[in-house]
């Protein structure tokens, strides 16, 4: 015999219905507009970027080496043509970003968009130190 989900069980409490009382997400805030300190922080971190990715782009172009050459200059030069390269990708990753920035007023957006320009700038100072160590 099979009991019927109405039917409570002998000794059971009748089960009450399962409601949830959630409360609905509540209305989205308007984002504030993005203010002049963080637009200024976020155009100094993207004039850094700027500034190294040129520095390893000259690094690059620099001191080839010539025929007789030591496996360790040819090393070194290639590192600096491989960072010259890659400063390249990270200059239109970084144009990218500006056009999102300059696309919005939003401090949040702003805010993330400095952190990422930061983030770079560490990318792009490792690798600009990797290619002056070479010149050694």
């Amino acid at each position: 015999m099979t009991r019927t989900a109405s039917a409570p069980a002998a000794g059971q409490a009748a089960a009450l219905p399962a409601t949830s009382i959630v409360a609905p997400p509540p209305p989205p805030i308007a984002d504030s507009p993005a203010t002049t300190a963080t637009l200024k922080q976020y155009r100094a971190a993207m004039d850094d970027c700027r500034d190294a990715i040129r520095a390893m782009i000259r690094l690059g172009d620099r001191q080839r080496p010539g025929r007789d050459a030591s496996p360790a200059e040819l090393a070194s030069y290639r590192l600096r043509q491989q960072n010259a390269e890659a400063a390249k990708t990270y200059r239109t990753y970084l144009e990218t970003l500006a056009r999102s920035v300059r696309g919005t007023n939003s401090e949040s957006l702003t805010r993330q968009s400095l952190e990422r320009a930061r983030q770079t700038r560490g990318y792009l100072d490792t690798m600009l130190a990797d290619s002056k160590a070479s010149l050694r």
